[in-house]
């Protein structure tokens, strides 16, 4: 009889504790079972998103984001997540001093400039109730696309050429296309925004505009409406070449400056086979030429230095377009006051000139002769360390 009894209050004793593991107990109230602690919900935010570039090109974005809860004085303990589809970074959260408030950042990294969208996703604690939420922000890494001043001839000829180099900066780079509208014998490159065509005969003018465009925006350039005259010659016809030499000056000796020759067709026919030079005194030492740095005396941008001439090929110039030759120098001043070791001030002459395979040349304020039009100008060469 004993051990019956021994039994049955055993059987006893286990439903009791089966009833309370199963709902839970809290503070002396007996709960149901999923909702031993309330839910938290809390907001997410996402803080100033910065970009940052690296010197391998790529680049990265850091994303700050804080945690509160809708109610209480618990601060939100778990992980966020920040995720632009292919890239993703997260951290745990750390409370903010004595506040309710978490908050942490990760940095997205490997990125290419463009537009972002992110989602930040906070995994709330299930010790301390809090229930997970999503936040989205976008972020642009470079810029909308720009053009810089742009002033293409608004006037041509039946029969001849007609073009402009467009330019727009912007990151990523931009692609160029002519507006809807622009005549049908007029291209543009998609890639560095050169216009060119040949102005058909019996029209009176044209209307053209371009866009430049890349994944964060676009801008245009124009309308320009341009003015065709029968009075052209078809295939080019004369042209005329404006030439502008400008240098670094003053400068100091053993220190670098450039030299820059404008070539500008002022005419409104075509100038083709065009060509730039200038040419350096012995004072200043070509080191490079064109667009970029050279290896040697030829580089890739069809910039030629032989000894202290520089030559690049501009090809064909179309009416009001402007193509520039660029040196850069070293300074070498070769004169000395004897007794003091300082250097006199020096200056030197630099000449440039332009020439093309058809057309005639007239630069105001200079002087031409033929096909060949000749500009000058003086650098003033300083001792080093002598103040300006």
């Amino acid at each position: 009889m004993h051990n019956l009894m021994s039994a049955a209050r055993r059987r006893k004793a286990g439903l009791v504790a089966g009833v309370i593991l199963a709902g839970g107990l809290a503070g002396g109230v007996l709960l149901t079972p999923g909702t031993a602690f309330a839910s938290v919900t809390t907001t997410t935010t996402v803080g100033t998103i910065t970009a940052q570039h690296h010197f391998n090109g790529s680049w990265s974005l850091y994303v700050p984001v804080t945690v509160s809860p809708a109610t209480g004085t618990v601060a939100p303990d778990g992980t966020v997540t920040v995720s632009d589809g292919p890239k993703t970074c997260g951290f745990t959260l750390a409370q903010v001093g004595a506040t309710a408030t978490s908050a942490g950042a990760c940095t997205l990294s490997g990125l290419s400039a463009g537009s972002y969208s992110l989602t930040v996703a906070y995994s709330g604690s299930t010790t301390n109730g809090f229930v997970s939420s999503v936040a989205y922000a976008k972020a642009n890494i470079g810029n909308a696309p720009a053009f810089t001043a742009q002033s293409p001839s608004l006037a041509a000829n039946n029969g001849g050429g007609y073009g402009y180099d467009f330019s727009a900066s912007g990151n990523p780079a931009p692609s160029y296309a002519l507006a809807s509208g622009a005549p049908g014998w007029m291209s543009i490159n998609t890639s560095n925004g050169v216009v060119s065509g040949t102005v058909p005969n019996g029209i009176n003018s044209f209307t053209y505009s371009v866009i430049a465009s890349n994944s964060l925006g676009n801008a245009t350039a124009g309308p320009f409406t341009v003015s065709v005259s029968r009075h052209g010659h078809p295939g080019g016809g004369f042209g005329r070449l404006s030439t502008s030499l400008h240098c670094t000056s003053p400068v100091h000796s053993g220190a670098r400056g450039t030299c820059t020759l404008d070539v500008t067709n002022t005419s409104g026919n075509s100038v083709q086979g065009a060509t730039g030079q200038i040419n350096l005194p012995s004072q200043l030492k070509a080191d490079f030429c064109g667009h970029g740095w050279n290896f040697g005396w030829f580089n890739s941008w069809g910039c030629q230095i032989s000894g202290n001439t520089v030559t690049e090929t501009l090809g064909t110039l179309y009416p009001g377009q402007t193509r520039a030759v660029t040196v850069t120098f070293t300074a070498q001043s070769t004169r000395w006051l004897w007794g003091f070791g300082h250097q006199f001030r020096e200056w030197v002459r630099v000449t440039g000139s332009a020439q093309s395979s058809n057309g005639y040349f007239w630069t105001p304020g200079w002087f031409g002769y033929g096909n060949t039009s000749h500009s000058f100008t003086s650098v003033e060469i300083l001792p080093p360390h002598f103040w300006i």
